[in-house]
């Protein structure tokens, strides 16, 4: 019973490490988007200027 239930534990480690994964990837994205769409502003700024 022991041993299984070492398993199971070690299951839903890696589980939260991959949702944890997924959710960093998830964070940089949207940082890049807002970034970009800050760039897109600025030089569109600069035309009208």
């Amino acid at each position: 019973y022991e041993a299984i239930d070492e398993l199971d534990r070690y299951e839903l480690v890696e589980i939260d490490g991959e949702q944890e994964l997924q959710l960093n990837k998830y964070q940089c994205v949207q940082r890049e988007i807002k970034q970009r769409q800050r760039e897109k502003a600025s030089s569109t700024w600069s035309i009208i200027k």
